[in-house]
Parts: structure tokens; sequence; C-alpha cells
């Protein structure tokens, strides 16, 4: 049986650096989806990574465990997140990402074959949603939808009381929903009528 991650967190506070390593397999594929999609950079995503886990390091001595070590874990690399959009003066630069909604480990099960072209497309689309939504709601949505936070878990991960979790998931679930129709009806409308006219035999 896997050791929980109180256990391996309680292990590498005694200086155990491999419980520590587990701890960095188990989650630093879950924190890099979450930074990417909040940041849409995969390059900034893998130094918020290694400056989220340098923290949890730094930070282990004072876990009170007052929250999951997952939920604990996830609050500092928002607090990561947060710093680097000051930095930024909240200017986004979305590019494609490889890495994307890959599923991390084996919690994911087989999933059926899709063209290439047609993953690629659904990327682009969901980062062009994400990038138009508001930050506040972004955040819930990618908690959620992407993490699969609980949403007392994300009440704590983003110091928010349960209602406005519920609130803002509600209005970036909506705003969401009124992009993709946008872009859906934008594609579904003919680009006009063709200008070319008919070659006819000169009489």
């Amino acid at each position: 049986m896997d050791p929980s991650d109180s256990d391996l967190l309680a292990s590498a506070r005694q200086g155990d650096d491999q419980a520590f390593a587990q701890l960095v397999d188990r989650h630093g594929p879950r924190l890099y989806r979450i930074a990417v999609s909040m940041v849409g950079d995969v390059h900034e995503a893998q130094d918020l990574l290694q400056e989220t886990l340098t923290g949890v390091f730094v930070g282990m001595g004072g876990f009170r465990g007052h929250a999951s070590v997952r939920t604990w874990m996830t609050r500092i690399l928002i607090r990561q997140v947060a710093r680097y959009r000051r930095r930024q003066g909240w200017r986004r630069r979305f590019r494609m990402w490889s890495t994307f909604l890959t599923p991390a480990g084996d919690e994911a099960g087989p999933e059926p074959a899709v063209p290439a072209g047609a993953q690629a497309d659904a990327k682009m689309d969901l980062a062009a949603a994400l990038a138009a939504i508001p930050v506040e709601y972004r955040d819930v949505l990618v908690l959620r939808e992407i993490d699969g936070l609980s949403y007392g878990e994300i009440a704590q991960a983003l110091h928010l009381p349960p209602g406005t979790v519920e609130s803002r998931l509600h209005r970036g679930r909506q705003a969401l929903r009124q992009w993709l129709q946008r872009q859906t009806h934008a594609k579904s409308v003919p680009s006009g009528p063709s200008t070319e006219k008919d070659h006819e035999p000169v009489s």
C-alpha cells in the first residue's frame, strides 16, 4: 500500500529525501497542468512549478494539517501564479500547449482515438477560451474542471467563501459556453457569395 501524502510529508520533514521525491512525482504533473492552464506559457509554468516545489520544501516544517497536503501544495502554486501575474502586469501570451489536458499517471483510462488535427484544434480553442474569460473565473474553472478539486478544496486554495467559489464557477462556465457558442457561430457563417463568374464563350 502506497504511503499517504501526510505520511510522505512527515517523512520528508524528518530529512527523508526519497519521501519528498515521491511527493514531487505524485503531484508535480498535476501542479504543472494547473500552472500551464493559468498562465498559458509552458516555459513560465515550468519555472512556477520549480518555485512551488521550492516553497513546499522550505515551508513543509510549518505545515499544520488544516488542509490536505494536496490543497496546501496547490495553494503554494497559486501564490506563485499571483506573483507571476503581478510581475507580468496581467499580460497574457498564450501558445500551443502540448501537455494541456494530458492526464497524469494511471488515473486516466484509454481514450478513443482522435485525429491529431482535431486534438490540436480543441487545445487551441480551449486555450483561447480560457484567455478570453476573467481571471477570477478562469482560476476556479481550472481547479474544478482540470484538477478536479472539490468546492471546499478550491475555497481553501483560493481563500474564498464556498458561496463565492460556486458563484464564480457558475459564471465562468457560462462565460466559457458563450465564448464557444460565438466561435461556433462564426465558423458556421459563410464568408459571403463568391465573386467569381462563370466564363462563357464570347460570341
